[in-house]
């Protein structure tokens, strides 16, 4: 047998073997151990991470890799910049100590797996945070995918994921989120568009949210707009979401803007009073439909022509 065939043969199947996982050659993926980050040690590993981020971003090379089985800590804020790719291996962790928005993610950016971890007791901000001054739209690749942002503190305080746009000319249209779980903050998720100072319209519209899972926050999901514009959060889709209520809960879902559509399946309903509702189209909603499982009862319309459906009712 020719030993320096069979080597070279091991190494091609290496290479493809990670080609096929990654989506790219060892060569071009980044380790964030390479920029000093080190897992399991208690040490702050943020600058690091940044590191290895700004280096992807300059160098257009990527993903920028967590490696599997790590709890790095987490101890200042960090940003996804513009056409990075963060992976994280299998039960990679970042371990949040702190009280600060913890990754903001520009347009073309992409997260993909891990486990997002807050300890500190009182935490305010928010875990996951895009700004509509990135003006993502319809050509932008940004996604957030198979991420689980957990609040483990008990405090139920400060917000999961937040779309926001708060400037005239802003916006977040298109990104896609998938399989994301959110337990334990006051908001889970929150599309907020706040009336814009300039002439400019503003707007949170036509994003999709497929099979998300939230537990155990105060409000669940929550639309903040106008009805339309000049600031709207409108025709976004919210598929298979699983919401678990625990007696924290006020609002399971509220609802703002014009032609949102929602598909969810809540939990446990039953324990708490009929008189509490679990659902709000607000004052400023209008022609958006929900269905559930929830009775009719649970589900309150301040709006104008919105539509709540239950195969069970």
């Amino acid at each position: 047998m020719n030993m320096g065939l069979t080597g070279i043969g091991v190494c091609l199947i290496v290479v493809l073997g990670w080609m096929i996982f990654f989506g790219e050659s060892p060569d071009h993926v980044l380790r964030v151990e390479d920029f000093g980050a080190v897992g399991n040690d208690g040490k702050d590993d943020s600058e690091a991470i940044q590191r290895a981020i700004d280096a992807s971003a300059e160098q257009k090379r990527g993903p920028v890799v967590m490696t599997t089985h790590q709890k790095y800590t987490i101890q200042k804020g960090i940003v996804l910049k513009e056409g990075v790719e963060i992976q994280f291996g299998h039960q990679s962790e970042w371990l949040i100590e702190g009280d600060f928005r913890v990754l903001k993610v520009e347009k073309n950016a992409r997260i993909e797996g891990g486990l997002l971890m807050v300890q500190t007791d009182g935490f305010s901000s928010e875990v996951i945070y895009l700004d509509g001054e990135e003006q993502f739209w319809t050509w932008d690749q940004t996604g957030i995918e198979d991420v689980k942002v957990i609040n483990t503190s008990g405090s139920n305080q400060g917000t999961g994921v937040l779309f926001h746009a708060d400037q005239s000319d802003e916006f977040i249209s298109f990104v896609d989120v998938e399989g994301v779980t959110v337990t334990g903050f006051h908001t889970g998720l929150k599309l907020q568009a706040d009336p814009p100072e300039g002439e400019e319209y503003n707007f949170v519209n036509g994003n999709r949210f497929v099979n998300l899972t939230l537990e155990d926050c105060v409000r669940c999901i929550n639309l903040q707009s106008g009805v339309s514009v000049p600031n709207e959060v409108s025709g976004n889709q919210f598929i298979n979401i699983q919401i678990q209520l625990t007696d924290d809960i006020e609002s399971a879902i509220t609802i703002t803007g014009s032609d949102n559509q929602i598909e969810a399946m809540v939990w446990d309903y039953e324990s708490f009073p009929s008189s509490e509702s679990m659902i709000r189209f607000d004052e400023n909603s209008q022609r958006n439909s929900f269905m559930s499982n929830l009775p009719p009862d649970l589900v309150e319309d301040y709006g104008a022509t919105n539509q709540s459906t239950s195969p069970l009712y």
